[in-house]
């Protein structure tokens, strides 16, 4: 299983530094700067198991506390969720990534700040019902 790779541009984006691997089982990453300086990583999981994750990265993004990643989307039980990912959360063998894109129940997360400092998380995601909606989560960082 890969992991996000990243990279750093000190002009604005016109040249880029090589690609790092973020230790992020996932992607694409959508991060937003906090009010106090650290980064909010939100994306989708498609490695077992499954969901939208968020992790904090408090120095611009060249490490990632991934050993404290938050399930926001539980894919497999399909239900919003505050818990930290546990350390038994090991990918087991997967079949190829672009064989499942055509069944994924979730995705596109995409988080905002607000005034009072709770983060708002949104993405997609089908109910157990199988019906898809717009959903949401808040956090507190």
């Amino acid at each position: 299983t890969l992991t996000a790779r990243a990279g750093f541009s000190a002009d604005g984006g016109r040249t880029w530094g090589e690609p790092f691997h973020t230790g992020i089982l996932g992607g694409p990453i959508n991060p937003v700067r906090l009010a106090d300086g650290r980064l909010l990583a939100v994306y989708a999981r498609r490695t077992a198991p499954r969901g939208i994750r968020g992790c904090l990265s408090e120095d611009d993004g060249r490490t990632w506390a991934t050993d404290e990643e938050l399930v926001l989307w539980d894919g497999e039980a399909r239900r919003a969720t505050g818990a930290r990912a546990s350390s038994r959360d090991v990918p087991g063998a997967e079949v190829p990534l672009w064989g499942t894109m055509w069944g994924w129940t979730f995705g596109g997360p995409t988080a905002v700040q607000l005034p009072d400092g709770r983060v708002v998380v949104t993405f997609f995601a089908a109910g157990v019902d199988g019906v898809s909606a717009i959903r949401s989560v808040t956090l507190e960082v």
